[in-house]
């Protein structure tokens, strides 16, 4: 049997009272192409299920569902289930492009996905294409306000800009051309999330922006995000976790990321050194697995001597960096004194760690134009 040329990656928990509306919106898509819907569904215990096979047994041929359950792998907090779940549904897809759904999501223009197909096949260059997302708040169905994720922009978006612009990452806006060096379960494991994803398809270059409506994110005005239940502490060890595993993930971003994440490291570093870090024990769990030195400091009492001095200088690098715009030398070094294995740092090259002087001198102007609209 040939392959689809669109595959839409749904994946879901618990979501009974929501899977038939992002079913149907997909469903609802003007596609004049082959394609297929594979939802992911991880262990729900309500009438997901269910209801996901109501939709099988209508649409035998499109619709392909599959049980997983992420407790088999010891997940220790949400995000870790949500990216074993889409690296199973990604297992089960073949079509020459892709997209990531969240189940209790949905579509808002019915031909967003053909208009990103029509882009994609005339231009074989191009490896991410994006439409606007619109963040919706919800309570009992009723929509309460919305307003448009990130900034919307209509065109080629560089890398650069992509990063330092402003610009935030949301996956479920990419539609993604297949790569057969994109090996999920191998290369990421329970970090499959958005920004992982996003990240290997920037080796390729430019993203292409349609300036549309497109995917309504849903937050419910009593929680259900995947951080809804986090501290501000939890989540900016999170956040901050997640930046500094992309570099020895994706070391060709190295600069991108540290520079366009400094605000958070500077403050989580503040907080580290002032002793004033709560997070708790499932946040602990989920960074005990990673070997990097700045957490290690978290599990002991006050941080004195070397210790105290590596997290000292590294502070200083940052703020200097936002003074001085230190180049390779010193967004490297500053990684290395928040890393603890020298392996990760020399996996990098010192081109890794350049961000051109043109680069510099554009992020200003690629704010303001993006804070205009």
């Amino acid at each position: 049997m040939e392959s689809p040329l669109l595959s839409i990656l749904v994946i879901s928990h618990n979501q009974e009272v929501d899977i038939a509306r992002c079913l149907d919106s997909i469903l609802a898509q003007k596609l004049t192409c082959d394609f297929e819907i594979i939802v992911s569904d991880d262990n729900s215990s309500d009438r997901t299920w269910e209801v996901i096979s109501a939709y099988k047994d209508r649409y035998p041929h499109i619709v392909k569902p599959y049980k997983f359950n992420s407790g088999d792998y010891n997940p220790t907090i949400p995000s870790e289930r949500c990216g074993l779940n889409k690296i199973n549904a990604y297992k089960h897809s073949s079509g020459k492009y892709m997209v990531f759904v969240d189940g209790d999501d949905y579509l808002i223009n019915d031909n967003i996905y053909q208009t990103q197909i029509n882009y994609l096949e005339n231009n074989p260059e191009v490896y991410l294409c994006k439409h606007d997302m619109k963040c919706v708040v919800e309570e009992d169905r009723v929509v309460k306000k919305s307003w448009i994720w990130g900034l919307s922009r209509n065109g080629t978006m560089s890398v650069p800009e992509f990063f330092l612009g402003a610009h935030y990452v949301s996956n479920p806006a990419f539609m993604i051309r297949r790569d057969k060096y994109f090996k999920p379960g191998y290369m990421l494991s329970k970090l499959c999330n958005d920004e992982f994803i996003t990240y290997h398809f920037l080796r390729y270059g430019d993203i292409h922006c349609i300036g549309m409506d497109g995917y309504a994110y849903v937050l419910h005005q009593k929680g259900g995000s995947i951080d809804a239940s986090y501290t501000d502490d939890n989540k900016l060890v999170k956040y901050v976790a997640y930046y500094l595993l992309a570099v020895s993930y994706y070391p060709f971003l190295a600069a991108y990321v540290i520079e366009s994440n400094k605000g958070k490291l500077v403050k989580f570093m503040k907080a580290l050194l002032s002793r004033k870090l709560s997070i708790s024990g499932e946040m602990q769990g989920f960074i005990q697995q990673f070997d990097i030195c700045a957490f290690s400091y978290l599990f002991h009492g006050q941080v004195f001597g070397v210790k105290r001095l590596r997290l000292w200088i590294a502070r200083c690098l940052l703020l200097m960096s936002n003074i001085l715009k230190l180049r390779w030398w010193g967004v490297r070094y500053l990684y290395a004194r928040l890393m603890t294995s020298k392996n990760i740092v020399s996996a990098t090259s010192k081109k890794d760690w350049i961000i051109k002087k043109d680069v510099y001198e554009n992020i200003d102007n690629w704010r303001s134009w993006f804070y205009r609209q």
